[in-house]
């Protein structure tokens, strides 16, 4: 831990669920596709609701009518966003010696793929006065699912996505791991150099490898004659080498590959390394 600040993993004790709320129907495929995506939402807020409190981001003007889609009790702010990616774009909560804080990186929406997303931007500065949290900014771009941490000091991110020219061009990796240090209170990173060929976020750490425990990880199948074999297999090879920041190997768990299935009429990808349990700081 430095700076007195360390990131809690996901597993750790927390005091409720952070969800945003559908915003705009364009990033959904329209009006009618976005009644039935809140009608899941408000469906997977019942369910989280069951075991702890549901903390939810809504667009400005519809507190009254999510909360009674919602059928439970939920904490809302109204706060204006682009998509519903929180995780993508809201604080990181740290724990330090004077208490919790929101840590504010920048987003630039997955290296400027998809806009608008200045509202997206500024959401963790406005949400954090109303979870009554200090906030800590960074001039970093960096999203929640880049990185994966033990809550002991130790940090799992790719070359791919953290040091890609779209994130961070005047960034080099020692920048990018001091202000990892700073504002995360980790002192090890173990840089796996990939994450996926195809996708949306430039290789992610959340879709390929994850912390379940300390020392312990998840990691996503390198199946011989697919796309991302050799990938996933030098990720792996760099995992047997390193050490968490305790000196300890990991160990490696497989998880099969992702499947490309057919829901609702449109092709979706089903990803079991990003399906593992997760939990909010």
């Amino acid at each position: 831990m430095t700076g007195g600040f360390v990131m809690p993993a996901e597993w750790e004790p927390h005091e409720a669920c952070l969800l945003a709320w559908p915003t705009r129907a364009a990033p959904w495929g329209g009006e009618d596709v976005l009644a039935d995506v809140e009608r899941e939402y408000a469906a997977i807020v019942r369910a989280v609701a069951r075991f702890e409190p549901v903390t939810l981001v809504v667009p400005p003007g519809s507190a009254a009518r999510v909360r009674a889609a919602c059928e439970v009790p939920v904490d809302v702010h109204e706060i204006p966003m682009d998509d519903s990616w929180l995780r993508a774009c809201g604080p990181i909560v740290v724990h330090g010696p004077d208490g919790r804080v929101g840590v504010d990186f920048r987003f630039n929406s997955f290296g400027e793929r998809f806009h608008p997303y200045d509202q997206d931007d500024l959401v963790a500065r406005r949400l954090l006065p109303a979870l009554g949290l200090p906030r800590r900014a960074s001039t970093m771009v960096l999203e929640g699912g880049a990185i994966s941490v033990d809550g002991q000091g130790t940090l799992l991110a790719t070359e791919q996505c953290v040091l890609a020219a779209n994130r961070n061009p005047r960034l080099d990796r020692h920048d990018v791991e001091a202000e990892l240090r700073a504002l995360l209170g980790v002192t090890t990173v173990v840089w796996l150099p990939y994450g996926h060929l195809a996708g949306e976020t430039d290789g992610h750490i959340d879709h390929v490898c994850q912390f379940t425990g300390p020392a312990r990880v998840v990691v996503e199948a390198a199946v011989a004659g697919r796309p991302d074999h050799p990938r996933l297999r030098a990720n792996r090879a760099v995992l047997e080498a390193s050490t968490d920041a305790a000196g300890r190997l990991f160990e490696i768990h497989e998880l099969p590959p992702q499947q490309r299935i057919h829901l609702h009429g449109r092709d979706a990808v089903v990803n079991y390394v990003n399906s593992t349990s997760r939990a909010a700081g």
